[in-house]
């Protein structure tokens, strides 16, 4: 065989059994919510996540913040959506503005809500890190990304 050809075959061999691992995104992993212009989740020590996901059936947005910072602080916002044909969906009327208070260190995650969480028996709910995307008329699979618009942080010091 000639030097070329035996060349090409070993760079086939090495290609397709490299241990290298792709992964697909996994719209039920944590993502970014893009609080910044430049793309970045955290905005006056507060960082924020999504995750789209299930909830009894239903197509559901998730939300996290987490306060880094040693003071409590309010969270006010607007949910949107951005879908896979590239259209935002927002919600901002006065009435659909959602609050948190969070105290310092914590982390709040939204989760399914259901009789037994609702009763005290799972933890603390918070009903405002859930968003149903019936209120977008959007299925779970035409979300691209999350956002939470017009936020305002407050903090109490």
């Amino acid at each position: 065989m000639n030097k070329n050809l035996q060349l090409f075959i070993l760079l086939f061999v090495l290609f397709f059994s490299s241990p290298a691992k792709v992964n697909a995104q996994n719209n039920s992993d944590w993502q970014p919510i893009y609080l910044t212009p430049g793309g970045g989740n955290m905005v006056d020590s507060v960082e924020a996540f999504f995750q789209v996901n299930s909830c009894n059936g239903d197509g559901v947005v998730f939300i996290k913040f987490i306060n880094h910072s040693s003071h409590l602080v309010k969270i006010e916002w607007y949910d949107g959506l951005f879908t896979q044909e590239l259209k935002w969906i927002k919600k901002e009327l006065p009435a659909d503005e959602k609050s948190l208070t969070l105290p310092p260190k914590t982390t709040a995650e939204g989760g399914c809500i259901n009789s037994a969480n609702v009763a005290g028996n799972a933890g603390t709910v918070y009903p405002q890190l859930l968003v149903s995307l019936k209120n977008f008329s959007v299925d779970k699979n035409e979300i691209k990304r999350y956002s939470a618009s017009r936020i305002n942080i407050i903090a109490s010091r």
